[in-house]
């Protein structure tokens, strides 16, 4: 599905739980731009393909989430993830997004 030479997917948490894929890429996005400027190019190619309950059956605050990215986009993205920046209309909440794994 995702595996090519130029796609890959990754699994993520979502802590608080996010449950729409859309909103949940705008978080990704927006924190490609907060980090790397609006003119970055990270963010082209990025769609979140489900979100869904936790692997982990003990965690239950977060949610898990398929992303695809670029194969040349992955660093930059675990990047972002780890300093998620939230567009204006989520401001007042923080979000904490964790790569997980690479999917098969």
């Amino acid at each position: 599905m995702c595996q090519t030479n130029s796609r890959i997917c990754v699994v993520i948490r979502t802590t608080p739980p996010v449950s729409d894929p859309r909103e949940l890429n705008t978080i990704i996005v927006s924190s490609l731009r907060s980090l790397f400027g609006d003119s970055e190019p990270y963010s082209q190619g990025i769609a979140v393909l489900e979100c869904r309950e936790c692997s982990d059956p003990t965690i239950q605050e977060s949610k898990e989430a398929i992303v695809e990215c670029q194969t040349s986009s992955l660093d930059w993205m675990r990047a972002a993830l780890t300093f998620s920046s939230t567009p204006s209309f989520l401001q007042g909440s923080v979000y904490r997004l964790e790569f997980l794994d690479i999917v098969p």
